[in-house]
């Protein structure tokens, strides 16, 4: 029987950032979805129940209040692991 692949959610980060962390994903056998904003992520945890969340923090209202709800009891409680990417940026020239 084939084991079905372990499904990534991707959210936050920008929309290249995300579309590169997912193909990565898919390229070694998971199965991915995007999320640019914090409430596409909620519906999509509520509708796929992602294996893991790869979690682009403090982009488009993605921080504290985003992992509260995803593991406080309710329809988005996840207990996948969430996995915080950090974005440092460069200084301005």
């Amino acid at each position: 029987t084939q084991m079905s692949k372990k499904h990534v959610l991707v959210v936050g980060c920008d929309k290249t950032t995300n579309q590169g962390l997912a193909g990565q994903l898919k390229d070694v056998g998971f199965a991915t979805s995007v999320a640019n904003t914090a409430q596409a992520a909620l519906d999509k945890i509520r509708e796929a129940r992602p294996d893991a969340i790869l979690l682009g923090f403090g982009t488009d209202g993605v921080g504290d209040e985003f992992l509260a709800t995803v593991r406080s009891e309710g329809d988005y409680h996840t207990s996948a692991p969430i996995i915080l990417v950090v974005n440092k940026g460069q200084e301005p020239e």
